[in-house]
């Protein structure tokens, strides 16, 4: 069949790559041992420890648009397959960003790799609840509009698996794998909202402006 490409982590970090690296490792010493201001929301382990969290979910997300917008690209109904081929190169792109940073700190010193690890596998469950059938999805498969949401996991699997194998980072024992659904029927956590209401604090200044 056609192999797959998968977007790599680079061999050698570019100059601009270098500069983030370092401003980023920079960072976490300063959030590691400065005192935490009066006005800080969170202490700087915890800090830290939601910036790798972060990175880990912009990997395993973004490596999951990659390929359903790869699936997508090939959809019976054309209008749905145009939008991915346009959008497509910018969600390539964000995947390498994504794994550049997975690697090298997958690839660290020990408490990188550690804290990197925690990351993952706190990360994986919610990751894997990306994946929540839809109620139609027998009909989008049957009309070949799209591969459904089984099949979309399993070249997710085989995209993700070797590049954090590389990055020196495990997927996390099949046994402990509990996917979090809900999201589509609306079932959300009560961090949701808050974060709804912050995104949307210029909007709602006033409804009827022009933006």
């Amino acid at each position: 069949g056609k192999q797959r490409t998968v977007p790599q982590a680079s061999q050698g970090p570019s100059p601009r790559q270098a500069k983030k690296h370092y401003i980023f490792q920079k960072l976490l010493i300063s959030l590691k041992n400065e005192n935490v201001s009066a006005g800080s929301v969170h202490p700087p382990g915890k800090l830290i420890v939601w910036s790798l969290q972060s990175i880990s979910r912009h990997f395993l997300f973004d490596f999951a648009e990659y390929m359903r917008f790869e699936a997508i690209k090939t959809s019976a109904y054309q209008p749905l397959a145009q939008v991915a081929k346009k959008f497509f190169g910018e969600i390539k792109y964000h995947t390498m960003h994504a794994n550049t940073w997975v690697h090298q700190l997958g690839n660290g010193n020990e408490e990188s790799n550690t804290k990197m690890q925690d990351s993952l596998n706190y990360a994986w469950n919610y990751a894997l609840g990306m994946f929540e059938p839809g109620p139609a999805e027998d009909i989008l498969i049957a009309e070949n509009i799209f591969i459904g949401e089984e099949a979309l996991k399993a070249q997710w699997l085989e995209a993700i698996t070797p590049l954090l194998e590389k990055s020196n980072l495990t997927i996390p024992e099949k046994a402990t794998w509990a996917p979090i659904y809900g999201g589509r029927v609306g079932k959300h956590t009560e961090h949701l909202q808050p974060l709804l209401k912050e995104m949307t604090e210029v909007y709602t200044i006033d409804p009827s402006a022009d933006w």
